[in-house]
């Protein structure tokens, strides 16, 4: 009995996924949704009632909103974004950290 081998490469599977990665990402689409995202969550028992944590880094508290519905609790946080800025540097500036030639 013969069998035929294929020659097989996982770096050229893994160069198709980044590419396609690459085309959505240009397309302004996200491939995995925000509102899926999970902060870590601490929930604790008490004798009077329920203690929960949330890490959520760079969001003030008053940028939190939590609401509760039945047997289900619902956060919402918005963080700040700080939005990159064009910073211009003089001629002369651009001559001295230039290396010299």
């Amino acid at each position: 009995m013969m069998t035929d081998l294929m020659k097989w490469s996982p770096f050229h599977e893994l160069m198709a996924l980044g590419d396609q990665l690459e085309r959505q990402l240009s397309q302004g689409s996200r491939p995995f949704p925000a509102a899926r995202r999970v902060p870590s969550t601490e929930v604790v028992a008490r004798e009077d009632g329920w203690r929960i944590g949330v890490a959520l880094p760079g969001v003030a508290p008053e940028n939190v909103e939590v609401n509760v519905t039945g047997q289900t609790v619902h956060i919402r946080a918005i963080k700040d974004v700080v939005k990159p800025r064009r910073i211009e540097i003089s001629t002369e500036a651009q001559q001295q950290l230039s290396p010299a030639a």
